[in-house]
């Protein structure tokens, strides 16, 4: 079991460059899933859950490549799921856009 010895909103507040922190407990705050239809059981969670995680996964990648640096709260509860995060700790590694994209604002 991998255990965290720091709060990430402290560690958001400490560091000298500007960190996004994002997690699942944030996906589900913001009330994107069903959650009455699954509570239902209209909607299976257990239909559900490996796209919801294979989808929350992916995008970290995504984000962090596109020059954001990140702070992720994750649960790993398996070790088939360590290797899936194991790209966190290159995060930092991945090459940031060297011109603005069309979406920067200008200043």
């Amino acid at each position: 079991m991998i255990t965290v010895a720091f709060s990430p909103k402290a560690l958001q507040a400490k560091l000298n460059e500007p960190f996004w922190r994002f997690s699942i407990d944030h996906i589900n705050e913001a009330r994107i899933l069903p959650k009455s239809r699954i509570q239902s059981g209209e909607f299976r969670w257990a239909g559900m859950r490996p796209c919801f995680f294979e989808g929350f996964h992916r995008c970290l990648p995504a984000l962090a490549g596109a020059g954001n640096n990140l702070i992720v709260e994750h649960i790993i509860e398996t070790r088939a799921r360590q290797q899936p995060c194991a790209f966190l700790q290159m995060a930092r590694t991945l090459s940031r856009p060297e011109t603005p994209s069309a979406s920067t604002p200008l200043s």
